[in-house]
């Protein structure tokens, strides 16, 4: 049995440190959850809370609050328990470690390296009260200080403390000791898109459906929140070694716009041409990438540029050119969708 509750700007939803015996569903509204009065995400339309005091025997660990009239749906410990399958059960344990905002960094082991981008480097890292195990990422305040990227990281904090989708990667909470800012994210056991499709090689029409498919419904997640990525490329995708889905990573380039952004940002091959252009432009642009995606994989390069280095042909190539399919590829379908 699922109820409706409703409830106004600044009401508790729950509170911390009282007993629950139920789930919540946002239907519609925003939601802030805090710890020990100290902000820690914004919940929006069908996120999921609550769930914690299900299975564990202890008080509520946040406060929900009405940041906007809300209603939620609510389903009683009893009907939850008696309906729920073991995939499901599973997967929101998991759910439950990763927001889990009491771990320290004194209660993290090292387990391996696992890469190094622009900003920082990443390791595996097991929490020594459960074993389960985050990635980190360490950005020194060296090259914070020396690159001015104080902005650019409480930007990509604040996004991803706002999202929650099983198709994009979750940020756990940010840690700091005098030399290092600290991500603790959720660690994907998997391989980068951009690898993958060349160990496959050219992918199938399901294929192609199955990994465009999931990457529209992460970006209309972020559409939605009204959040733009702006840097869709294999490069920036994991897939999932346990299930072969998918899984958006590396936020250092999305923005929260109300209607159009200018910045001229992204990887060459993978752009639109507004962004080129600099006249502005919108959630459109993300569509573009997607489909630049999508006709990597059907055809085995990208659609514009694919043999230019030089970032400037690259960008000619996309004003300019018209897209021209290989021979190979017959499929009407697809060459229509493009």
């Amino acid at each position: 049995k699922i109820g409706i509750e409703k409830y106004k700007v600044d009401e508790n939803i729950i509170t911390e440190g009282e007993t629950g015996n139920k789930l919540y569903i946002v239907k519609s509204g925003k939601i802030d959850i805090t710890v020990k009065g100290k902000y820690i995400r914004t919940l929006n339309e069908m996120a999921y809370f609550g769930e914690r005091a299900l299975f564990v025997k202890e008080k509520r660990s946040a406060t929900a609050t009405a940041k906007t009239p809300v209603e939620v749906f609510t389903i009683s410990q009893e009907d939850f328990m008696a309906n729920i399958e073991e995939n499901m059960k599973q997967h929101l344990m998991n759910r439950l470690y990763l927001q889990d905002n009491t771990i320290e960094l004194d209660k993290l082991t090292f387990v391996e390296h696992l890469g190094s981008g622009n900003y920082g480097s990443v390791s595996k890292v097991k929490y020594s009260k459960n074993d389960f195990l985050y990635a980190i990422k360490g950005i020194s305040m060296e090259q914070i200080y020396a690159e001015e990227l104080f902005a650019n990281l409480e930007l990509e904090k604040s996004i991803l403390l706002q999202i929650d989708h099983p198709f994009i990667m979750k940020l756990v909470k940010t840690l700091k000791n005098k030399n290092y800012v600290f991500f603790l994210m959720e660690y994907i056991d998997g391989k980068e898109l951009f690898d993958v499709i060349r160990d496959i090689g050219l992918l199938n029409k399901q294929q192609t459906q199955f990994y465009g498919g999931s990457l529209l419904l992460a970006i209309e997640y972020l559409h939605e929140r009204k959040f733009i990525y702006r840097d869709i490329k294999p490069e920036n995708i994991m897939v999932c070694y346990k299930n072969g889905y998918l899984k958006l990573i590396d936020f250092g380039t999305a923005k929260r716009i109300t209607d159009r952004t200018s910045t001229i940002i992204g990887t060459p091959h993978y752009m639109a041409p507004e962004v080129i252009i600099g006249g502005g432009y919108s959630f459109q642009v993300d569509m573009w990438s997607i489909a630049i995606c999508m006709y990597e994989f059907m055809c085995g390069g990208v659609a514009f540029g694919e043999d230019a280095e030089d970032p400037m042909d690259v960008y000619l190539s996309i004003i300019n050119d018209k897209m021209v399919f290989p021979q190979f590829c017959k499929d009407q379908e697809f060459k229509d969708l493009m």
